[in-house]
């Protein structure tokens, strides 16, 4: 492996040098705090070879899960990109304020949104239409975006005549495209909820004494096998994050595989986002929550999965993605 190499492109992925604020080591962990979160690429990180997986971390932060043989050399090869030490805090740029058009949150609404005409074009061409307020919506949040003028369309067009407008701040359009107009394979999301990145220090008694490594290293070499074109993992410790991956795997990836931890008893929040995506999901748990306490009991994220999988440990992952592959291949 060329730690070098794989340093330099964790550190594109995140968005440059001058995204980067701090750096630091966590286990077998590159810690990542941004500036500006909408620069990671995480379908990018993902895909770097030596890449476990990847969790959110706060609003800003980003960990990059590597093996243990190696995160100490990548470690040291991004603090020398970054010229970042360990310990080093930068001060964040002075506050700006941002258009409401340009805030993360709207661009992720307009992303989902983008991919839900471009399905809705996509299955009934000319029933996908937008009106003269649609557009000047468009056109209001996103003022760097060279729309077509009135003149040119009467401001009637379809949804693929937005895209042939290239909005500067739309790349889930792109996405959504190629995704869905090719037959490269199959897409895999799993996602797992708080706490499952202490595994192996977690009460090893109920849950094993494999690690979050072991955990992402079985994911990713079991998905390969099953036939899966990629798989991303994605691990964070706060609801409104797990919402926000769900909702971006609208019109990307093909299967859901999700461990929402203790959120399984309590987030109608995840159920909803889930049963929004409609995509084939399934509820995994590494411990046998059937003869765990009473408060467990209740799962809301079953109503929106097609099966559950209990107390195998992480095997109950490996056995997931190959039932995955099998239900996609049925269907």
């Amino acid at each position: 492996m060329d730690e070098q190499r794989t340093a330099e492109k964790v550190l594109t992925a995140v968005g440059g040098r001058k995204n980067v604020l701090d750096n630091m080591i966590c286990m077998t962990r590159l810690r990542v705090t941004v500036n500006d979160p909408a620069l990671v690429d995480r379908k990018a990180l993902n895909s770097i070879n030596s890449v476990l997986g990847i969790a959110q971390r706060g609003s800003n932060s980003i960990e990059v899960v590597f093996g243990p043989n190696v995160i100490d050399r990548i470690f040291k090869s991004f603090t020398d990109l970054t010229h970042l030490s360990q310990d080093m805090q930068v001060e964040r740029p002075q506050h700006q304020s941002k258009k409401r058009s340009e805030t993360p949150e709207n661009k992720r609404s307009y992303d989902i949104q983008v991919k839900a005409n471009t399905e809705r074009a996509a299955q009934s061409p000319d029933s996908a239409s937008m009106d003269t307020d649609d557009i000047e919506l468009l056109e209001h949040m996103f003022p760097n975006a060279q729309a077509k003028s009135q003149a040119e369309t009467g401001k009637q067009g379809t949804v693929a005549h937005i895209h042939a407008s290239k909005l500067v701040n739309a790349p889930a359009v792109a996405a959504a495209k190629s995704v869905k107009s090719t037959s490269e394979g199959e897409r895999l999301l799993i996602i797992n909820g708080p706490n499952i990145n202490m595994l192996g220090i977690r009460e090893p008694d109920t849950y094993g004494t494999d690690t979050f490594a072991d955990l992402l290293e079985l994911c990713q070499q079991s998905a390969k096998e099953a036939g899966f074109k990629d798989c991303l993992c994605f691990q964070s410790n706060h609801e409104g994050d797990i919402v926000d991956q769900i909702q971006d795997a609208y019109y990307v990836f093909d299967g859901l595989i999700i461990n929402p931890a203790a959120y399984t008893h309590t987030s109608i929040a995840i159920l909803d986002a889930v049963k929004a995506i409609k995509i084939p999901t399934i509820e995994v748990h590494i411990s046998d929550v059937p003869e765990r306490e009473s408060f467990r009991q209740v799962s809301y994220i079953r109503e929106a999965a097609f099966e559950t999988i209990m107390g195998q440990g992480i095997q109950g992952y490996r056995k997931a993605i190959f039932d995955m592959w099998n239900h996609l291949k049925a269907l």
